[in-house]
């Protein structure tokens, strides 16, 4: 059976909270109802860093995730504007 490592990057402690429980339950429903072979989703794994931009972190973010053997890295951020806009161009297009 193939096996599946999540990472998850976050912005704040609220959405570590709740957000890789359904980041693992998404992923599951997406393998059972898509899949093509059968994969063990291996959990999430929770990425904490501190200090720096956002754009610092999720580069650490995507380091420790391979160092760390994971195979897909989500990112959660928040748009902190009225439109997705903002966020897209400062934090996530840099990456």
């Amino acid at each position: 059976m193939r096996q599946l490592r999540i990472a998850f990057f976050a912005e704040g402690s609220t959405d570590n909270a709740f957000l890789p429980t359904v980041l693992e339950k998404s992923v599951n429903y997406c393998v059972d109802v898509y899949g093509t072979c059968p994969i063990d989703i291996l959990g999430v794994d929770e990425i904490a860093l501190h200090g720096g931009t956002f754009v610092d972190k999720g580069l650490k973010a995507c380091q420790q995730a391979l160092e760390h053997g994971a195979e897909l890295l989500v990112v959660h951020t928040d748009a902190d504007s009225a439109t997705a806009d903002k966020a897209w161009a400062e934090r996530i297009q840099p990456l």
